[in-house]
């Protein structure tokens, strides 16, 4: 086994560089701590649950009402809600602007408009020089955001609640959008799965600077069924965020930034380290050059439903003018 050569022994909570080997590698000593941490935060949350509510203790309705779990069960199908808490004290009579939303259609709202600014490479670029002068370390969490949102539907919900709520600050549920509230200095250890079970403990304390993200989505009542719409589809159903076309954009930035840094490696080189093919490498880098209004469209769910990641990528020969590019996509 070979050693780590960083020791260090601690005396009275002072840590001092040690003369022996250590015991156990660095590497493995940094992943147990950071299960521990997980862990600590899933006993705090009780994220451990089977259906953890995603959102618990960081949503609050348009009265400023938290909003707490709750669920029924139908014909032996258990439903998930979010009710506002004097709807959980008293009766609607009480309290005529609380709320009732379905959990699984609000956490997919959040969770999508998440994911579409840690793609977005403008905007958390923005957010994070805010908090890090450090150019080269801004890139490399914009790499590690890229890297969770494409590993984000993997991920067990306990985890996925650990990360919410360590760098959501707060939720709330207007009347026509959903406000989320990012807390940009714990961003960082998010994305380092550094995660501080102190967190949970406070977690509307705005610490440094905040970065707030809008869903425009309301509630309809369809019959029976309580559903959370976003605005503007013309559909009258929920669109789900695209995140296939979120990752293709994002990795097309990617390609860009190896290629931009590059010294003297062929495409065909950087491809090959990238792990794809030299034709697959190079229609997605062109993706980098999408006019920045279409990306914004797409980031937010504002493109037609027949522009897909597939056909972006395969069926269409992208033009070089941006208006020939909104002319041709139907966006912008």
């Amino acid at each position: 086994m070979r050693f780590s050569v960083g020791t260090e022994i601690v005396h009275k909570e002072n840590s001092y560089p040690g003369e022996h080997k250590a015991i156990i590698e660095q590497a493995l000593w940094d992943e147990v701590q950071r299960k521990l941490a997980v862990n600590r935060v899933i006993r705090a949350t009780g994220a451990n649950a089977a259906q953890p509510s995603l959102l618990a203790g960081l949503l609050y309705d348009d009265a400023g009402q938290r909003m707490t779990p709750s669920h029924a069960n139908k014909k032996g199908v258990r439903y998930r809600y979010y009710v506002s808490q004097g709807l959980v004290r008293q009766n609607r009579q009480h309290t005529p602007r609380g709320r009732r939303v379905p959990a699984r259609d609000l956490e997919a709202l959040v969770e999508g408009r998440v994911l579409q600014f840690l793609t977005s490479e403008g905007d958390l670029f923005e957010a994070l020089q805010s908090c890090l002068s450090d150019v080269e370390e801004c890139r490399d969490l914009m790499n590690r955001a890229c890297a969770l949102s494409q590993h984000w539907p993997k991920i067990e919900p306990a985890q996925k609640r650990a990360l919410l709520t360590t760098f959501v600050s707060r939720i709330d549920l207007q009347h026509e959008t959903i406000e989320i509230s990012i807390s940009v200095n714990r961003l960082p250890a998010a994305l380092c799965d550094e995660i501080d079970p102190r967190h949970q403990e406070r977690p509307n304390e705005e610490n440094g600077p905040i970065v707030s993200l809008s869903v425009p989505a309301r509630i309809k009542r369809a019959g029976m069924e309580i559903r959370m719409l976003i605005n503007g589809t013309g559909t009258g159903e929920r669109r789900k965020p695209d995140h296939s076309l979120c990752r293709v954009l994002a990795q097309a930035h990617q390609y860009q930034g190896t290629v931009m840094g590059n010294g003297s490696e062929s495409m065909a080189e950087l491809a090959a380290k990238a792990g794809v093919t030299g034709s697959y490498f190079t229609r997605i880098i062109r993706l980098s050059f999408l006019a920045p209004d279409i990306v914004s469209s797409i980031l937010r769910d504002r493109h037609p439903t027949e522009l897909t990641a597939r056909r972006l990528v395969n069926d269409i020969h992208l033009p070089v003018t941006w208006d020939k590019q909104r002319a041709l996509l139907g966006v912008g």
